[in-house]
């Protein structure tokens, strides 16, 4: 947020590879405000990492970056992890305009699993998909998950509300 990441890349890098989850976490985001070939090999290294919030930090941290060289790592994340750095893949992908990252997204949209779809309709949220709109509508009236009705009910709204706003 001070600009200073070149200054703090030494110690970040360290940290990055820290086996404290949180601060391995912290340093990958911070990252991605160094845009130098050690803080790019460190980020794509993170994408390995065990714990999801580390990988999901490095999926942003490389987006902020600019960076493409991962493009490979990112298709089978938006496919294969756990739904928060899974729907970080999905919207690093849409903004590189990949033919994959929408039927990625519709694949995660029907999940099994709760917390898959509830992932799905952040990003569906965050990035305001309106082709998806009839899909989260059917979502918020017959999702098996009441959580999940829940989530893809506030969402549908708010789509409609910018949809609305764009109109006006």
């Amino acid at each position: 947020g001070l600009g200073q990441s070149a200054f703090f890349e030494p110690s970040l890098l360290v940290l990055a590879g820290s086996s404290d989850r949180f601060l391995a976490a912290s340093a990958v985001r911070a990252l991605g405000c160094v845009d130098t070939p050690a803080s790019i090999a460190a980020l794509e290294g993170a994408l390995e990492h065990a714990d999801s919030r580390v990988r999901a930090n490095a999926v942003e941290a490389l987006s902020q970056l600019h960076c493409t060289t991962h493009i490979s790592r990112l298709m089978h994340m938006a496919q294969h992890d756990d739904g928060r750095p899974r729907a970080n893949a999905i919207h690093a992908l849409m903004q590189m305009r990949t033919g994959d990252a929408m039927a990625s997204l519709n694949t995660m949209l029907s999940d099994q699993r709760p917390s898959q779809r509830q992932s799905a309709l952040w990003l569906v949220e965050s990035m305001g998909v309106l082709e998806l709109a009839r899909h989260v509508a059917e979502m918020s009236l017959s999702d098996p998950d009441q959580n999940v009705r829940s989530r893809a009910h506030k969402v549908i709204h708010l789509l409609l509300r910018s949809t609305d706003a764009s109109a006006a």
